[in-house]
């Protein structure tokens, strides 16, 4: 899917201009990342190396044109003129085709190389009978392209997988700064009531110069919180505008109407058991986690060349017959299969295939460390996946817990108002409430936002955030 530069304009900067404020969700957010950043930009260009590849394999199997010309002339003399011409066509079992038409004319030449005088026209094939009959370097080739398709495919969502999920947790660090904000909003607002009071109350004669001096002072305080807040909320947003640019390559500043959504928007659910889900996720990893699938298709690129280091312990025996023509008559009544020929055999065989043998043993141990390394990346990602749970189990618990103690916060908060009301509690004691009815809030956000976090990092654990 491709964003234009249209959308991000009209989502992104569009609110500037009629003063309104637009919520970006998470969703929206890593469509629009996985569609421009240039990291996935960069993943897609291995679907493209991949048609270059297998183009470049099946130059193995092009047919070839071939001419030589090769001409000697002394004190004169035209010693020789030869003319070698040939088309070879070579195909999938290993058997070559050739098509070919030779002259020779000259004063001096070997008797064993002279030609018909319309010069000789010839059909042949070659075969490799023993050594490369099953595979050789060509269908090697071929076949590792053929798999490349796959293996790219897997290594492309691999390294999106882990973008978005480096996106998701700056996203939802916005988020969380975001919503601390309205927490301290919240307070510099009540603290800035209560000092209103505090302050007509001096003036009635009803409280002191210091009571109204330490209202301030919280005033004061609260304001600098609510500053830091907003610090760290810009700072957040220029992370996050970090993954964010156009269709065309051009980065994007997020603007300040652009906002994230509200804490009670997205507050996670308790979830059920998470037994069989575990399990089933498990499984899902090991067969089609892109890092799992990319090792996979990696070893059986590997297992393709060790099967053609393989044919080296077998000897070579190569085989090559040319039916013979006058000129390019290749039919006539004499131009018979037995009588107009050449035939070549051609054995080699190293007496203990010591190189071969090695290279068989090297390929081995390249497939058995990439077993390794799979087995080892495997146990990783299903660590990773069973820590994530435990934690969202954990903090799930942790949250339940907490909502209850913010609610007793508040009952708290509630009752000291109260007093404060009648005169029987200090404005130190109101703040003290209100600090933890603050503090449970700024706790219950995070606790919130570490559960968001944590479904992000299950889905990264089972490779499923680019999907497929």
């Amino acid at each position: 899917m491709k964003i234009s530069p249209i959308f991000f304009a009209v989502f992104l900067l569009l609110p500037l201009a009629v003063n309104a404020q637009s919520i970006l969700g998470q969703k929206e957010f890593l469509v629009i990342v996985r569609s421009n950043h240039p990291v996935s930009k960069q993943a897609e260009l291995l679907n493209r190396s991949f048609q270059a590849e297998k183009l470049i394999a099946r130059g193995g199997f092009e047919p070839k044109l071939t001419a030589d010309v090769d001409q000697k002339t002394f004190d004169g003399k035209n010693y020789f003129t030869a003319g070698d011409y040939a088309l070879k066509v070579p195909s999938w079992y290993g058997l070559e085709f050739k098509a070919g038409y030779k002259t020779l004319t000259g004063l001096n030449l070997n008797p064993a190389d002279e030609l018909p005088v319309a010069g000789q026209g010839i059909l042949g094939i070659g075969a490799s009978l023993i050594q490369n009959l099953l595979i050789d370097e060509r269908r090697a080739t071929l076949k590792k392209a053929a798999l490349l398709r796959d293996l790219n495919a897997a290594e492309r969502r691999n390294i999106q997988n882990e973008l978005l999920y480096e996106a998701g947790k700056t996203y939802w660090e916005w988020v969380l700064n975001y919503n601390q904000i309205r927490v301290f909003e919240e307070s510099v607002r009540l603290a800035e009531v209560r000092f209103e009071g505090v302050r007509q109350q001096f003036f009635l004669g009803d409280k002191t110069a210091f009571d109204t001096t330490e209202a301030n002072v919280l005033v004061q305080d609260r304001q600098v919180e609510l500053s830091e807040a907003m610090l760290e909320y810009k700072n957040a947003g220029l992370r996050l505008s970090a993954f964010l640019w156009t269709d065309n390559g051009i980065p994007l500043e997020i603007s300040d109407n652009t906002i994230p959504p509200k804490m009670e928007e997205f507050i996670a659910v308790t979830p059920a058991d998470f037994n069989t889900e575990i399990d089933e996720n498990r499984s899902q990893i090991k067969v089609s986690h892109p890092a799992i699938v990319a090792l996979e298709y990696k070893i059986r690129q590997l297992e393709i060349d060790r099967k053609l280091k393989r044919e080296k312990l077998k000897p070579q025996l190569d085989l090559s017959y040319n039916f013979l023509g006058n000129g390019l008559n290749l039919a006539g009544k004499d131009q018979v299969l037995l009588n107009n020929y050449s035939l070549g055999l051609h054995f080699n065989s190293p007496l203990v295939f010591r190189k071969a043998r090695g290279e068989v043993e090297l390929a081995n141990i390249k497939i058995s460390d990439s077993r390794f390394k799979q087995q080892q990346k495997t146990l990783d990602l299903e660590t990773k996946l069973l820590a994530f749970y435990n934690e969202y189990s954990t903090t799930v618990q942790q949250l339940n817990t907490y909502n209850k103690v913010a609610e007793n916060y508040s009952v708290l908060l509630d009752g000291e108002n109260e007093r404060f009301k009648i005169g029987e509690s200090s404005i130190f004691l109101l703040n003290s409430r209100e600090r933890k009815v603050i503090e449970a809030r700024l706790k219950l956000n995070k606790l919130n936002i570490q559960l968001e976090k944590l479904k992000l990092s299950i889905e990264f654990a089972k490779g499923t955030l680019a999907g497929q």
